[in-house]
Order: structure tokens, then sequence, then C-alpha cells
């Protein structure tokens, strides 16, 4: 039977048998299941994102950060925010992206409630005791674990709880997220209101109070381009092509994007590699103050930073029209279908970001002598972030009609790459960096929330970084990029079975052998050229 007609991104109840959920009998018609078809960005995001925070409780309460007091703020944490427990679905055979859909079962019991508590929030006790009690070091081996190829069939939401291995220690919580359903922003968000849940359920000791289920489906939100102010629905203008344009642009950049080395084509995919850096204080001072004396932002000379590296470690042979386009720069579009972004009340679980397309050119210009970080590339960097802030803000003023526009916009990124990538190598020999800078994260995750019986719940290390552990359209190494308590925190992510992992890199590199430690090459000279810049009168 066919599911409950709709043609729009709403959630619709769906007839009994209608909808297809991997790893979910069929036969149980008797559940409640709504649904809602899934956008073309929905459906293509696939990468799951990997989040940890470390949590203090006061000294003063009285009750314990146990997984049964963990397990009662994430159920309460469903009934608010039914979406972290929706699951993906089709509404028709053949399994295609156009039938992909959302779907959400309501519980009909509290026991159906404990069960998928079972699912989603693991004790990872065991992990705390291999790493003889150290909760950064279980921290970095979930992380790392969830960093391998996953499961065909997987939670859109997963939090793994590490107990405090000492009575005043701090506890750690590492969360996996659907990229189709959480953008980077959108992790911090639902850990922030996870931790306020957290607060409330640490005041009763995990008291459960009891819930009208069912109810909860009222909350269960439109796609973000349904509910904007200009919806996807809305006529299109002629405004609405220039992105699309854009896109085509950059995608005839491509056969002479920069590329880096990488290490092993041959390998297979085992793992993401990961090598963290954090900007200090100071230098997150001055790297701002540098680039607003030179009318730029934090975010251009990142991305100038990204291609800078690229083109000094590795320079190519011909300089002529050498580029680095950044297709799917991310852009936080909430603000198109709420009044207050920062307005708690108005947070929704729904993917909210859309994309610009910035490309650097002319990179052969900064090819030369100035490999030893003086005034040339000081100057480099400043020459190209502004030509980059000009693009951003070219690109500024389409962002309120991105509903409109968004879906030929993918549609022309996905035929132009299916384009330019056909014609590469299975095993390609070279990959390109991406970038993914998120901007404050701050105004999404509180450093602390209050607990009733007394005391704050302090929130510390917040850590973000997604599964790559294949060459991705391309690309062979990525940064993503937030500030938090004024530090900029740097992930730089990559296929470890290709690139080698850091630590046989650190081993590589100090051995001399320089083609077995690319992505560590990368990330020093990434961080040298942020030093530079911060230098800049």
């Amino acid at each position: 039977m066919e599911p409950t007609p709709s043609n729009s991104f709403s959630w619709a109840k769906a007839q009994p048998g209608s909808i297809d959920i991997p790893g979910c009998d069929p036969s149980a018609i008797d559940r409640s299941i709504w649904f809602r078809r899934q956008t073309a960005l929905e459906s293509g995001s696939s990468v799951p994102i990997i989040t940890s925070i470390r949590l203090s409780p006061p000294r003063s309460t009285s009750h314990e950060l146990t997984l049964y007091t963990l397990k009662a703020a994430v159920r309460q944490l469903r009934f608010d925010h039914p979406a972290i427990a929706s699951k993906h679905g089709w509404s028709t055979q053949p399994h295609m992206p156009e039938h992909a859909v959302f779907a959400y079962e309501v519980p009909g019991t509290e026991s159906a409630i404990d069960t998928w508590l079972s699912e989603v929030v693991l004790d990872r006790t065991d992990v705390l005791l291999a790493s003889d009690g150290d909760v950064e070091k279980a921290v970095e081996t979930i992380t790392y674990d969830l960093g391998k190829p996953g499961s065909s069939v997987e939670p859109l939401f997963l939090l793994n709880y590490i107990p405090a291995a000492s009575p005043n220690g701090h506890y750690g919580l590492v969360f996996l997220f659907s990229h189709a359903v959480f953008d980077a922003v959108g992790c911090f968000q639902i850990m922030d209101l996870c931790v306020s849940r957290i607060a409330d359920s640490l005041a009763t000791g995990g008291r459960r109070t009891p819930l009208a289920w069912g109810e909860e489906t009222s909350r269960l939100p439109p796609a973000l381009v349904e509910s904007a102010r200009i919806p996807y629905t809305a006529d299109k203008v002629p405004e609405d092509e220039f992105m699309i344009q854009k896109v085509k642009e950059a995608l005839q950049s491509f056969p002479n994007i920069h590329k880096i080395p990488i290490s092993h084509p041959q390998a297979s995919s085992t793992a993401t590699g990961l090598l963290t850096r954090i900007a200090s204080p100071d230098l997150l001072t001055k790297l701002r103050t540098a680039a607003r004396a030179h009318g730029c932002t934090i975010y251009t000379v990142l991305l100038a930073s990204m291609a800078l590296t690229s083109i000094r470690l590795w320079p190519p042979d011909d300089t002529t029209n050498v580029t680095l386009p950044s297709l799917y720069s991310p852009v936080d579009i909430r603000s198109l279908a709420c009044g207050d972004r920062l307005d708690k009340s108005q947070w929704k679980v729904r993917l909210s970001l859309g994309f610009n397309t910035y490309v650097a050119r002319d990179l052969g210009r900064f090819v030369g002598p100035s490999n030893d970080g003086g005034g040339d590339l000081n100057q480099d960097v400043w020459v190209l972030a502004k030509e980059l802030r000009a693009q951003v803000e070219e690109q500024k003023k389409y962002t309120e009609r991105m509903a409109v526009w968004i879906d030929g916009m993918l549609a022309a990124l996905s035929e132009g790459l299916m384009g330019v990538l056909g014609d590469e190598p299975a095993t390609p020999s070279k990959g390109y960096p991406i970038l993914s800078s998120i901007g404050v994260m701050d105004e999404y995750l509180a450093r602390s929330h209050p607990v009733a019986t007394g005391g704050q719940l302090v929130v510390s290390s917040p850590r973000l970084s997604p599964r790559f552990y294949d060459v991705l359209g391309g690309g062979c190494l990525a940064l993503h990029a937030f500030t938090w308590e004024g530090e900029l925190m740097m992930a730089f992510t990559f296929p470890e079975g290709v690139m080698g992992s850091p630590q046989d890199q650190e081993i590589a590199l100090e051995e001399g052998r320089k083609g077995d430690a690319i992505s560590l090459q990368f990330v020093n000279e990434y961080m040298n050229i942020l030093d530079v810049a911060s230098r800049s009168k």
C-alpha cells in the first residue's frame, strides 16, 4: 500500500505497512508511523559526524551522573525533539534517493522507549577500563572506532557514555550524528539541549515523569526549505540562476585544480585519521585582529591558508591557471526559518545548511622562493584572503532565497562532478583538501547549565570531526574548524588507509620519508601560515 500522498516536506501519518524501514519488522502493522520526504540534500548527506564533550557535575549534587540518569535525560530529549529517534526509510520500491523518507515510530509503551534507549545510549565503561581509567584516552578510542566504516543500518543519533574514573573526575560523552539530520551547528545545538536535560536529571536522580507519547509528533519539524520565509515552492526569479552559474564556473576550473599526493593509493579503507590542533585565545585574537585590519575574516584566512599550504608544499610544474575550488562551502541558514536563531525554543532537529561555492584562482603566482615564512608569505595570505572575501560578500545577497535554488545548485554539482570525476582513475594518486569552518559555537553550546539542587554542570573540551575513511569526491584531507571559549579548534581528518595513521606519519617525518607523511606536513605548514598571518600588522 502506498503511503499517505504528500508533495511536501512535512510529516504525515503513514498507512499501515506503507513505509519500508531497514531493520524493522514490516509485519508489525499496529505500529504508528509518521514520515516525511527527504530533500535532495538530506538524502545525499550520508557522512556521519562524531563529536565529544566532557562533563563535570557540581560536587554539591547528591546524585551521580549514572547511565540511568543519562537515559532519563535522553528520554526527555526525545519527547521534546522526537526527530532524534527518526530513521531512514523508503516510501516505495526501488530504493532510490527520490523515494527516501524519514520515519518516526510512536512508542506504544515505556518498554519500547527502554528498548530504544538501550540501542542509542551505550555504556562504555569497558573502554575506560581498557584505557586504565584515562577518560581522554577512552574518548579518543571511541572516536577512532566510530571513524571506521559503519554498518548499513546506523541510528541517526548515538551516545556513548564514559563514567568518571574518580569521585571528582569528569565524564565523557561521545556522539555519532547522521549528517542527514544534523549539520555541524545542529550537533552543537543538540549537545547543548542534551546537557540541559542531564542537568535536570541530575537534580532528581533520573526520576521519570509520565509523558504523553504520541503528542511529540506535533514537534516533528518539516524540512527547512518548506518552513523558510521564502520556501522552495516560491516562484523563481532570474537571480536564482546566479549560484547555479557559479557552480558551473567552479566546475570548469577542475582540469586545473591543484592536488596533493596520496601516500598509498592502493591501500584499502580502514579508518579515519585525525590530527587535532588548537589555536590559543592569544593566537586567535591576533589572527582576528589582523584579518579585520586587512578587510578579511577568519574564514577567508583559513580558506586562503588551505590553498597556500597546498601550493607551497607541492608546487605544480605548470603554474598556469592553477585553482582550488571549494564547491561545498557550508552556510548556516537557520535564520531563514526562525526569528531568532539563538532562541532555544526555536531550535529544530533538521538539516539546516546550504552551500556557497568559492574558487581560489591563479595560485601559480604564489609559487616562489617564499617558503621561509617571510614577508612574501604574509602578503600572499592577505592577497588571496581578500579575493575570497569578495566572493563571500558577492554570494551573501542570494542566501535569503537559498531554499528556492539549492536543489538546482546540487543538481548542477552532481552532474558536473560526474563528468569531471568520471575521468579519474579508480585509485587516484592525488586528491585535494577541503575546508568546513562553522564559526563561533559559544552561541550554541553553553559552558555550563544550572542544576536545580545547586551548582553548575560544566562542559569542556568539545570536539567535532567527520567519518572520513575513504577518498570522497576527490578530497583526501578535510579541515573542520570552530571556535569555542576563545580557542580555535581544528580537526584535520583523512582516510587513514591511503594516507597513513598519525603515528606512522610522525615516524615517517622523523625519518625523512616525507612521501609517507603528507597529512602531517600539511598540518604543520598550515599552522605555520596561521602563525605568520597572526603576526601581521
